[in-house]
């Protein structure tokens, strides 16, 4: 039976949405599941009552990413009234907009750098990033996870007071430092002049495919499942498993 806290809906027409089991109907028999937080300002109610057979709390980084991207498609076909549904500036395009942060802010969570440990060193990769492209970020992190990597985000655009702490953190726990766009060389420069091991791997994912020297730790990367994406992906892997006959930037 599901526990008060996030939820993912597991049937009926709702199937697969993200939220929060609050409460209960008047006769404690449904489960009372907000899509969305209690800050959120909204003229309406923001829940739905559901059966405790439909509701879990397994959710899974998987379920996270498919679920935003469904959300993002959602909210541009809205935007552009291209919707079949649903109306923009409606109850239903506000809902689908707080069950986006909502999923935004539990992919922050589960990418936590704290969630890394010591006991995987050689397995931990950092992301370093200064993007707000998101679900190109999390779709990069999961694929690597798939391939048996535990991987934590360090967003300087979310984490900006503790930023430098969480880099001396990242130092410590991981062995694999990826740095995503428009990256800052300060902090490029820290991570190199503090590398130890050779067993430790140093990768830039960059702008341009002009940019990318793959030899030597600069990669271009596509949108996610396009050929050249997976190239990348399978250079990228040999990299992280066999640092020590890579050259390093």
């Amino acid at each position: 039976m599901a526990k008060f806290g996030y939820v993912k809906i597991v049937s009926g027409q709702a199937a697969r949405r993200i939220g929060r089991f609050i409460g209960w109907d008047e006769k404690g028999v449904k489960a009372k599941v907000a899509f969305g937080y209690d800050t959120d300002i909204l003229p309406y109610t923001n829940y739905h009552f559901f059966s405790v057979n439909s509701i879990t709390n397994n959710i899974t980084k998987q379920d996270l990413v498919d679920r935003y991207f469904e959300l993002s498609q959602a909210l541009k076909a809205i935007d552009l009234r291209a919707h079949p549904k649903i109306k923009k500036y409606t109850a239903e395009h506000t809902s689908i907009i707080t069950e986006c942060n909502l999923v935004r802010h539990l992919l922050q969570v589960f990418f936590d750098l704290k969630n890394l440990t010591l006991k995987n060193k050689e397995k931990n990769i950092t992301l370093l990033t200064n993007t707000s492209n998101i679900m190109w970020i999390n779709e990069f992190a999961l694929e690597l996870e798939i391939r048996g990597f535990q991987v934590g985000i360090l967003n300087h655009e979310i984490i900006k007071d503790n930023f430098n702490d969480e880099l001396k953190y990242a130092l410590e726990v991981c062995d694999h430092y990826i740095f995503i766009e428009e990256y800052n060389h300060q902090e490029l420069k820290y991570i190199k002049e503090n590398l130890s091991s050779v067993y430790q791997s140093l990768t830039v994912v960059v702008e341009t495919a002009v940019d990318e020297d793959y030899e030597n730790g600069y990669l271009y990367f596509d949108e996610p499942f396009t050929d050249r994406f997976e190239q990348s992906l399978r250079r990228l892997v040999e990299r992280l498993e066999s640092p020590e006959t890579y050259s390093q930037i």
